[in-house]
């Protein structure tokens, strides 16, 4: 019977093509291979349904939230309504989830895969419009700062801008 071992042979952090990385070589097999820890900037991306409710008697709005990120280790992610951390299940108008595919993006060589967390606002409240915060983050890997997107959510009109 035999096993495979993965050793850590090199860690190191330094500058690169990204603001901070953490560079470590694993042996797999006798293979050296390099992995890269960094935290790019998240996007948002904001979908709304109009559905009729009992008959066409009003309208139910909804919003989908959704925030991707590239990373390496995986990213924790922090939904804010203005400045207060939402959580799952916290109350019956928001839910937070992950969508059931993963997308793959090919950057500086490496092919990435992008995680995603979306806060769905159901049936629009007047305390839903506010400002909505997606904060990412690494935990401080190679001291990479968290990164975060910010969504003003209104009644007439929704800005849009990257912190």
């Amino acid at each position: 019977m035999s096993f495979i071992t993965n050793t850590v042979l090199l860690v190191e952090c330094h500058s690169g093509s990204r603001p901070l990385e953490l560079r470590f070589t694993t042996q797999y097999h006798g293979i050296n291979s390099r992995t890269i820890a960094y935290l790019d900037k998240p996007n948002l991306t904001v979908h709304q349904t109009i559905s009729d409710v009992r008959g066409s008697y009003y309208q139910e709005k909804t919003v989908f939230l959704r925030c991707t990120v590239n990373s390496n280790p995986p990213a924790r992610f922090i939904w804010k309504r203005d400045s207060e951390v939402i959580t799952h299940n916290q109350d019956n108008g928001v839910d937070i989830y992950e969508p059931l595919y993963t997308q793959h993006i090919k950057s500086h060589g490496f092919v990435l895969q992008g995680e995603t967390k979306v806060l769905k606002l159901k049936n629009l409240r007047p305390q839903d419009f506010a400002n909505y915060t997606c904060q990412v983050s690494v935990r401080n890997v190679c001291n990479i700062p968290d990164k975060s997107v910010t969504f003003q959510l209104t009644n007439t009109t929704c800005k849009h801008h990257n912190l």
